[in-house]
This record gives C-alpha cells, sequence and structure tokens, in this order.
C-alpha cells in the first residue's frame, strides 16, 4: 500500500496480523450444522460464530441466516432507506480501477464545477424537495483538495439537512475539517 503525502500511516500491524492468522488457521470442514445453530441463536456473535456462518455446513441454513440479518438490520436501522441525490463536483481521478468510470485511462470530458455552480446544482435539487445530498469526485487530491470540498459542503448545509461525501481517502483531522 502507498500513502499520499500527508496521510496517517498506522504503525501498529496488530489488526492485520490476527485477521490473516485466523484466516489462514480457518478450517471451514471444523463446523457442523449444531454450530450454525448455536450462533443463530446467540444474542452476540463471537468470531468462532461467524466462521461457522461462513462454513459449508451452514448451506442449509440461508433462510434463517437472512432472517437473522433482517432483524438484525432493522434492529440498528430501523425500517428505512435513506436516497441520497448525487452531486458530481469534478471527476478527475489518478487512479485506474477498471469498475471505475473516472478511471484516469478513461478517454472522457473532465470536469470540476466552480464554487458558483456547485451553489446553483445544489440550490436546483433543494427545491425539488429533496433533504439528503452526496457529493462525488474522482479520486484527485491535486484537482479536488479538501478546503474544495469543505467548501461545498458548506454550501451543501445552507440546503441539505443530510450531507454524504464519496472522495478519496482522508485522515482524521480533514474529516473534522468537512464538518
Amino acid at each position: 500500500m502507498q500513502y499520499m503525502p500527508d496521510m496517517e500511516q498506522i504503525t501498529d500491524t496488530t489488526v492485520m496480523e490476527q485477521v490473516l492468522e485466523c484466516r489462514e488457521a480457518y478450517d471451514d470442514s471444523a463446523y457442523t450444522a449444531l454450530d450454525v445453530a448455536h450462533a443463530l441463536q446467540r444474542e452476540i456473535l463471537t468470531p468462532n460464530d461467524f466462521a461457522s456462518l461462513l462454513s459449508p455446513a451452514a448451506g442449509d441454513f440461508l433462510e434463517q441466516m437472512a432472517h437473522r440479518a433482517l432483524q438484525e438490520t432493522r434492529k440498528h436501522f430501523g425500517n428505512l432507506i435513506n436516497l441520497f441525490t448525487p452531486l458530481y463536483l469534478a471527476n478527475h481521478c489518478e487512479n485506474h480501477c477498471v469498475y471505475c468510470g473516472f478511471n484516469c485511462y478513461n478517454k472522457i470530458r473532465r470536469a470540476r464545477l466552480s464554487i458558483d455552480e456547485i451553489d446553483t446544482e445544489l440550490r436546483a435539487i433543494a427545491q425539488t424537495g429533496l433533504r439528503e445530498i452526496l457529493l462525488l469526485t474522482g479520486e484527485s487530491y491535486a484537482m479536488s483538495p479538501v478546503s474544495y470540498i469543505a467548501q461545498a459542503c458548506r454550501i451543501a448545509r445552507r440546503y441539505f439537512r443530510v450531507i454524504g461525501v464519496e472522495i478519496y481517502p482522508l485522515n482524521v483531522d480533514d474529516y473534522a475539517f468537512l464538518q
């Protein structure tokens, strides 16, 4: 992994090492239908319970697992869906993810909205009655610096009660700056 300039570097690899050790030691044949049934009955699942739910023994429990997943989802998030209206602030990108239309190798017209254009677009979207907005950029710190995205967030606060961002990875301090 390559860190971007000024990106926080997490040097404690303990968690990753533990995860990789567990993955290496995982034996899907060690779990039985009884293990899966017990896991589905627990209020709070252990890592071993999750391992049983990933094993071939869980194949006959897919319906019960789906019901449990629905219960957990409703318990934590309620019975609602938030739909965000996207506003693409910029489509400049420095990466070449094969699935993405912003891929830096794609031959597309690149653009970045001005601050006035952002205000115009956000106002027009808000006038439709929509109250959640998702601000998006490609992954280009140079073309969409945090200060630019923060300006867009400040403008969006005038019009929307919920604002999401889908941008490049940030440090904790940068996320705080967006507020």
